[in-house]
């Protein structure tokens, strides 16, 4: 994102159309693929934690050590998230692509 707001800024600076365009291209996508993989780093996370009960179940019936289970939902804290956070890119993204277009049409209106 650091970047791009350099590349915002030089195409302020010298009124690029052009690079605008592929700036804002570059944002939403980088945004979109993001958020994918996001998605997908959550889901396997979840799969994780499913299989980890169960060996951590099947465990603690072998062991009779209940404190053998890592999972179980009274360990959280309730603190800031990656999903929080990764969300709070991803809307960053989008918001400087829209931001780079519109200025793009603003331009490209002007000069035609």
């Amino acid at each position: 994102l650091a970047a791009n707001f350099a590349l915002i800024g030089t195409a302020f600076e010298k009124s690029n159309p052009l690079l605008f365009l592929l700036t804002s291209v570059e944002l939403l996508v980088i945004s979109i693929v993001f958020k994918l993989l996001d998605r997908r780093t959550a889901e396997m996370i979840k799969i994780c934690e499913l299989a980890l009960i169960q060996l951590e179940s099947h465990i603690v019936k072998e062991t009779g050590i209940a404190e053998m289970a890592l999972i179980d939902g009274h360990n959280v804290k309730k603190t800031l998230s990656y999903r929080i956070l990764f969300n709070i890119i991803f809307t960053l993204g989008v918001c400087l692509g829209i931001v780079a277009f519109a200025a793009f049409v603003s331009i490209w209106i002007r000069t035609h």
